[in-house]
């Protein structure tokens, strides 16, 4: 077939529209739904990512982009999940992209976040950084997908604490990952947590407890696939008016849990993982994040 200039045009058009790009905008508000929803703004990408919605019986969730001042983010998702106990539905969240800089090049990584949950019924859900770490730079991580560890992190058994129900089956699937990822670490800091929401953890208990930024944190660690996960869980209250260095943590870990500096910090992401609940409106009134 022989193509004219036109249909050359149409065709590069139609492949164009094929392939989803975040929509770049500024200060004007816009409404994501679809799972892979996206908006880039001010070297940030506001995510949808209701990555496992099919595991809920019923549900809906939308995220919305509401404007960026002086390279503040200010955006909410509402949201409604039934079924599908002990499984994320979704992880709404702003991303700095491609930072790609070793651990040991790194000198901060400061970020403000005052976020609120408001509105919400019976809620389990967590509000999470996650700093992906990976042995070089371009050795990027994929998409989450569910797993039965992750399902096993949330049973509760009459009689029996989650801690014993761990350890008699975490080793059996410890091997199957809630993410396919070609990155070394995933560095999880949890300011909130709801409803019993619980990390990835090889065992159930804390392996240390680290005061960081000003607040004490039990610290888990578990395998996700072939990705070592460190979670960071407040020891009180949460905090839902976080300012810290998160390479403060980094730091920590380089320190005590042999994690290299020659790791490159890939993404950072921030937002919040809803496993279960009904009419949760989560909103982050503010979101810095500076790396120096």
């Amino acid at each position: 077939m022989k193509l004219t200039s036109s249909s050359i045009v149409a065709l590069l058009a139609a492949i164009g529209t094929a392939i989803p790009t975040p929509v770049a905008v500024e200060k004007r508000a816009v409404t994501l739904t679809g799972t892979w929803g996206s908006i880039e703004t001010g070297g940030f990408v506001l995510y949808h990512n209701d990555w496992d919605a099919a595991s809920a019986t019923s549900g809906l969730q939308t995220t919305t982009f509401d404007s960026l001042t002086e390279g503040s983010l200010v955006w909410s998702t509402r949201w409604t999940w039934v079924g599908g106990y002990g499984s994320v539905k979704s992880y709404s969240n702003v991303a700095k992209e491609t930072i790609n800089k070793k651990i040991a090049d790194i000198t901060s990584l400061n970020s403000v976040w005052t976020w609120r949950y408001s509105e919400y019924s019976n809620m389990v859900s967590d509000v999470s950084y996650d700093i992906w770490l990976a042995p070089s730079v371009g050795a990027n991580h994929n998409v989450r997908v569910p797993s039965l560890l992750t399902t096993l992190l949330m049973i509760r058994v009459p009689g029996r604490s989650r801690s014993s129900l761990l350890q008699s089956c975490v080793q059996k699937y410890a091997t199957q990952a809630r993410t396919k990822s070609t990155s070394q670490y995933e560095i999880m800091i949890w300011p909130g947590v709801y409803g019993g929401a619980a990390p990835i953890t090889s065992t159930g208990n804390t392996i240390a407890t680290p005061t960081i930024a000003g607040t004490q944190w039990n610290l888990y660690t578990g395998p996700n696939g072939d990705t070592t996960v460190f979670s960071f869980i407040p020891s009180g209250s949460n905090v839902g008016d976080f300012s810290a260095d998160l390479k403060l943590f980094l730091n920590y870990l380089t320190s005590n849990q042999n994690v290299a500096t020659s790791n490159v910090v890939d993404r950072i992401q921030a937002g919040t993982e809803p496993f279960e609940g009904s009419n949760a409106l989560f909103t982050t009134y503010k979101y810095t994040l500076t790396v120096v």
